[in-house]
C-alpha cells in the first residue's frame, strides 16, 4: 500500500502540471477566442480544399472560375476539417474550435518537450509563457479568411 500511495504522490504532480497547462491552454484561447472572422490569414482556402474533397472535386480551388487544382498547401488540414464539414456544413464555429483544440493539445506537447530537457518546473514555465503568446493564442481561434482578409462568400454560404 505504500508503495501506491508513493507512485500516487509521483505522478500527482506530472497529473497536475498537465491539468493547469490544459486550463491555462484553453483560457487563453478562450480569452482570445472571436466569432467572427479574423482580419488576417489564408484559412479560407483550407476550408474551400476540404469542400472540395467532400464534393469529390479532388484538391483544387472550386471557388475561383478556374478550378485550379491546389499546389500550394498541403492536405492535412483541410483533411481535419472533412469531417467538420461533413457534419456541421461551412461552420466556422466549429472550424475555430477544432484550431482551438489543436492549440491545447499543442500547448500539452510543448510541456512534454520542455520536460526534457528541463525541469517540471522550469518546462511548465515556458509552456505558459508560450501558450501566452500573442501569435500563438490569435492563430488558435483562427479560420474562415483568405489571405487579403476578404471573406470568402462561398465558405460562409
Amino acid at each position: 500500500m505504500a508503495e501506491d500511495a508513493g507512485l500516487t504522490n509521483r505522478r500527482w504532480p506530472r497529473a497536475a502540471t498537465l491539468a493547469l497547462v490544459i486550463l491555462w491552454a484553453t483560457l487563453s484561447a478562450t480569452f482570445a477566442f472571436n466569432r467572427e472572422l479574423a482580419i488576417w490569414g489564408d484559412n479560407a482556402e483550407f476550408v474551400v480544399l476540404s469542400e472540395s474533397l467532400a464534393t469529390g472535386q479532388g484538391f483544387a480551388l472550386i471557388n475561383s472560375p478556374a478550378r485550379q487544382v491546389n499546389n500550394r498547401f498541403p492536405p492535412g488540414y483541410p483533411v481535419l476539417l472533412l469531417p467538420l464539414l461533413l457534419i456541421w456544413g461551412k461552420s466556422i464555429l466549429a472550424f475555430k474550435l477544432l484550431s482551438v483544440l489543436l492549440f491545447v493539445g499543442t500547448s500539452v506537447l510543448l510541456l512534454l518537450l520542455f520536460e526534457r530537457c528541463c525541469s517540471r518546473g522550469v518546462a511548465f514555465l515556458f509552456t505558459l509563457v508560450t501558450s501566452s503568446n500573442f501569435a500563438m493564442v490569435s492563430f488558435s481561434s483562427c479560420a474562415g479568411q483568405n489571405r487579403q482578409g476578404v471573406v470568402n462568400e462561398r465558405v460562409i454560404r
